[in-house]
């Protein structure tokens, strides 16, 4: 698995984009039914109900419609630029890595960037295995760690929680996974799981880095866990914050500043086995309330 200079960035933009289509369907969660909305919402506002200015203070906008826009005239349009290829920033050939690498999440702690990625390998697998994945034994999911200080030199963080391979008498903690099948207290399934950042001005120090996942401790459901220093994490709670859903992806929850709440999404199943995502909010991570759906496919 290789990531370009500007993967992560991309990524967001990606994200985003299907988030605001998204937004053109509603979905019923509780009766199963999948219905069309009116045309954008913000295209039927009056210019007397839109305030003249908006305050974005000083975050950047994604402009994938005309929101905030007051007017375009002459030859100005909105336009989606496809992405380009460029060079190679990181690439997961450790052997406690893989083919399988994946569910990325970057970080910016107000030091330095974090990514935090799965570490994977399907083996043999006819259609995910490459040559250069050959040599490469399947092994156990793993949480893994890299940061740099610009977001393009990327460097594995040495973390020497867990020695690998760790059937082996010569195995090495001179490695940086930082979730392990075994780890003490874990309550998520190592595969799926998001991390971010916590930026809710009330959080305390001793969570402000998350891990988001799904888990069957009491139940199924997304679990959090929580880090004072993004390395070492424990359970936030032994309950799940969300249990309505499939989870059978990575789910992301995140602080919203001008909500002031916290936002999660994470994968349902619709009527026929239609994969769908829903989302709730809340000012309390550990408690959301029932989850609406958002859109298909």
């Amino acid at each position: 698995m290789k990531f370009s200079r500007n993967h992560y960035f991309r990524t967001v933009v990606i994200i985003t984009v299907i988030f605001s289509t998204c937004q053109a369907f509603a979905v019923d969660y509780n009766k199963k039914e999948l219905s069309r909305k009116p045309e954008v919402e913000q295209s039927t506002v009056t210019s007397k109900e839109k305030p003249e200015v908006h305050n974005i203070g000083s975050r950047l906008e994604l402009l994938v419609d005309d929101y905030l826009i007051k007017s375009m005239t002459g030859a100005i349009r909105l336009k989606l630029h496809r992405p380009e290829r460029k060079e190679i920033v990181f690439r997961t050939d450790a052997p406690w890595e893989g083919n399988a690498s994946s569910y990325q999440s970057i970080v910016y702690d107000g030091r330095k960037y974090l990514m935090y990625y799965r570490g994977g390998h399907y083996g043999d697998h006819p259609t995910e295995s490459g040559v250069a994945a050959k040599p490469l034994k399947p092994h156990a999911w793993y949480l893994c760690l890299a940061e740099s200080s610009d977001g393009i030199n990327w460097t594995r963080t040495e973390v020497g929680l867990y020695k690998f391979p760790w059937w082996d008498a010569n195995g090495t903690t001179a490695n940086n996974i930082i979730l392990h099948p075994d780890t003490p207290g874990k309550n998520v399934s190592t595969p799926e799981t998001a991390v971010f950042y916590d930026e809710n001005p009330d959080c305390p120090p001793e969570e402000r880095y998350k891990i988001v996942g799904v888990g069957d401790l009491k139940g199924l459901g997304m679990y959090v866990m929580k880090s004072a220093d993004g390395i070492h994490f424990s359970g936030l709670s032994d309950e799940p914050v969300v249990t309505e859903g499939a989870f059978d992806s990575q789910n992301i929850i995140f602080w919203d500043p001008g909500a002031k709440a916290y936002r999660e999404y994470h994968r349902i199943h619709l009527p026929g086995g239609v994969p769908g995502v829903a989302t709730s909010t809340s000012k309390n991570i550990r408690s959301f309330p029932p989850p609406v759906a958002r859109c298909s496919g």
